[in-house]
């Protein structure tokens, strides 16, 4: 049986626990706080943000993974994995997808990039229905076709 790896940006909000529980590795996005560059859950957290915003009163920017850091990043996973399939932020909300493509094209197939379509949970639950689908023993096709079709279906909304 193919080992197939399941990998998403940090957006997806998954919790370190669910991360470890799942095997589900994850890349980082660039956050700018001022002059700043810190990478998402290596040296900043949601609290430093939180309280970036709370001082200064304006929000942080965001900067996609670079099609170079994307591809170290499948090339070291495939030493590993024979396939991969990663979830990325919505590709109406970031380059972090088009980036995460260029660098899958390196790979002859063995990397599919998913535009979740969503973000934070939408984006997880799609992460996670993959998983219990590797973890039912589903071919790398399988999960990629089923996945295409489930992101249109997602939609997490906010009813306050």
């Amino acid at each position: 049986m193919a080992k197939i790896l399941i990998s998403t940006d940090t957006t997806a909000d998954l919790s370190k626990e669910i991360l470890e529980e799942f095997k589900i590795k994850t890349t980082s996005l660039h956050v700018l706080l001022g002059d700043e560059d810190y990478i998402d859950g290596v040296n900043i957290t949601p609290k430093d943000i939180f309280m970036y915003v709370e001082e200064t009163n304006k929000l942080p920017k965001t900067s996609a993974c670079s099609v170079f850091e994307y591809t170290e990043f499948f090339e070291n996973n495939l030493k590993d994995f024979d396939y991969i399939i990663h979830f990325t932020i919505s590709s109406e909300l970031s380059s972090t997808y088009n980036n995460a493509r260029l660098a899958a094209e390196e790979f002859d197939g063995k990397v599919h990039i998913v535009d979740s379509r969503n973000l934070s949970t939408g984006q997880g639950l799609l992460v996670l229905k993959a998983c219990d689908m590797r973890n039912e023993g589903a071919s790398f096709e399988t999960i990629c076709n089923v996945i295409e079709e489930l992101k249109y279906h997602v939609a997490v909304v906010n009813d306050k």
